[in-house]
C-alpha cells in the first residue's frame, strides 16, 4: 500500500511516554537485521554434476617418420615430409550452475489486525497492513541487499580466481580456462595454458544479529505496546522471504552467464568477470632431426615435424554471476 513511519516510543523521565516517529538510523538498523534474516533467500547454488561441458582450444601437432625409408629407395630428401599433423583440441571443462528457487507462499499474516506496526495517520494511530509492512521494511532492505550497499551484510554467492576465500566456502569450480601456447622454438609439448580457474564461492561468514529498537504494535485491548525483538525477527524473516520469492520488481536472483534476463529493476555483478580465451587458428610449421639414435642406426634418419598456432589472443566470451531484482 504505501511505506509508513512506524513509531516507537522514550522515556523522558517524568513518567510519561512519549510516541515518535523512527528515524532513518533507526529503520536502517532493521533493514541490516531484515538481511542477516533472510540468509540466501529463495535462491541455492549448487553444480549440475550431470551436466559438465567442455569447450576446447588447439595445441600443436606433432609427426615422427623416418626419412630414409619414406621412399622405400634408400634416398632421402626433404620432399620425403609427410602432412604434419592437424592442431590438436585441448579441451576446457566448465560446470552448468543451478539456481535452485525455494519459494515462499505465503507472507505475513495478520488475523486480529494487531500483527503489524503502528503509524500516526495524521489523525489517529493505525496498525500497518500487510502490504504496508513490506513496503515499509522489506523492499528497502532488499534494494540495498542486492545494490551490495556497504554496511549491509547478508549471505551471497560470489566468483572469484581464489580456490579460498576468506569468510566463504568453495561450491564448485565453474570454468577453467586454457588457450593455447606459442611457441618460439622447437619443442614437441602439447601442453596448453591454463590461464585461470573460476570458482563459485558462497558466504559462510556468521552475521551477528543487529541491534535495533523494536517499533510498536497495537494489543488486544486497545492499547500498544514494544514487539519483542523474538516476535519481530520472525515478522521480518517471513516478510523478507516472500517478498524475494514473489513480490514484482524485488524477486532476488542469479544468473551465471551473460547480462540478466529482460530488464532487471536492479543488478550487481558479484565477483569476478570469467574470461574465455582462445588462440586463432593461424599455424606453421618446423622440422628438426631426432638425434636421440647412434650413428649405425638406420633409424637414427628421423626427423619430426611440429605444427604449432602463432596467431594472438582474443576473448571468445565474458561470463558473469549477476544477482539481480526483478
Amino acid at each position: 500500500m504505501a511505506v509508513r513511519k512506524p513509531l516507537y516510543y522514550v522515556d523522558p523521565g517524568d513518567g510519561n511516554l512519549v510516541l515518535q516517529e523512527m528515524t532513518s538510523s533507526q529503520l536502517n538498523n532493521i533493514y541490516k537485521q531484515a538481511i542477516k534474516l533472510m540468509g540466501y533467500g529463495p535462491n541455492t547454488l549448487t553444480a549440475n554434476t550431470n551436466n559438465n561441458s567442455t569447450d576446447f582450444d588447439l595445441t600443436q601437432g606433432v609427426q615422427y617418420w623416418n626419412l630414409q625409408s619414406s621412399k622405400g629407395d634408400g634416398v632421402g630428401g626433404t620432399d620425403d615430409f609427410p602432412t604434419v599433423n592437424a592442431l590438436t583440441r585441448t579441451d576446457t571443462q566448465y560446470k552448468k550452475v543451478n539456481n535452485v528457487i525455494s519459494l515462499t507462499a505465503n507472507g505475513p499474516a495478520d488475523t486480529n489486525n494487531i500483527s503489524f506496526p503502528v503509524y500516526f495517520d495524521g489523525s489517529n494511530l493505525r496498525s500497518m497492513s500487510d502490504t504496508d509492512f513490506i513496503d515499509t521494511f522489506c523492499k528497502p532492505a532488499i534494494a540495498k541487499f542486492v545494490d551490495q550497499d556497504s554496511g549491509y551484510e547478508g549471505n551471497h554467492y560470489t566468483i572469484s580466481t581464489s580456490e579460498t576465500l576468506t569468510d566463504y566456502t568453495q561450491v564448485v569450480f565453474v570454468y577453467q580456462d586454457y588457450y593455447s601456447r606459442k611457441l618460439t622454438g622447437f619443442d614437441e609439448s602439447r601442453d596448453a595454458i591454463l590461464k585461470k580457474t573460476y570458482y563459485l564461492h558462497r558466504y559462510s561468514k556468521t552475521i551477528d544479529n543487529v541491534s535495533y529498537v523494536s517499533p510498536l504494535h497495537p494489543t488486544n485491548d486497545g492499547n500498544i505496546q514494544q514487539f519483542s525483538n523474538t516476535t519481530f525477527n520472525n515478522l521480518l524473516k517471513v516478510g523478507m522471504l516472500y517478498t524475494a520469492s514473489n513480490v514484482s520488481g524485488y524477486r532476488i536472483r542469479y544468473q551465471l552467464g551473460g547480462d540478466p534476463p529482460g530488464t532487471p529493476d536492479a543488478s550487481t555483478q558479484m565477483g569476478s568477470s570469467i574470461y574465455d580465451h582462445y588462440r586463432s587458428t593461424t599455424s606453421t610449421t618446423a622440422t628438426q632431426k631426432d638425434d636421440r639414435g647412434t650413428a649405425d642406426d638406420v633409424n637414427d634418419d628421423i626427423y619430426y615435424t611440429l605444427r604449432y598456432p602463432t596467431g594472438g589472443i582474443s576473448i571468445r566470451r565474458t561470463y558473469k554471476l549477476h544477482l539481480y531484482r526483478t
